[in-house]
């Protein structure tokens, strides 16, 4: 049963393997600031560090895999229409957005990706 005001650990004990890794002093001293302060261990605050990294970096790099697919498959927005769009923003004579246009010529919504 957790305290009152403690949060759920970020991992369960019973799911969990050990990870010895090294840090500056100064993020040592910080993390160790950051548990007393908050009650909770360095590990917990680690473990949910390096899970926070992870779903960013990994949703990241997923998305630069599907735009990479996208350009590989011809599909592109010209570099100078997107700049006209961005140039138009917030002005009277505002542009719609771009469509792509692939290798066939065929033009799609980005949305639609």
């Amino acid at each position: 049963m957790l305290k009152k005001g403690r949060r759920q650990p970020a991992f369960s004990p019973f799911d969990a393997t050990t990870l010895t890794l090294r840090v500056d002093t100064s993020v040592n001293e910080r993390l160790e600031r950051l548990a007393k302060s908050t009650g909770r261990s360095r590990a917990v605050l680690a473990a949910e560090a390096i899970n926070e990294y992870l779903d960013l970096n990994e949703s990241q790099v997923s998305g630069i895999k599907r735009a990479i697919a996208s350009l590989d498959r011809g599909e592109a927005i010209p570099h100078d229409e997107v700049r006209d769009w961005v140039a138009s923003w917030g002005s009277a004579g505002e542009k719609p957005a771009p469509e792509r246009t692939s290798k066939n010529g065929s033009k799609s919504s980005p949305k639609g990706s």
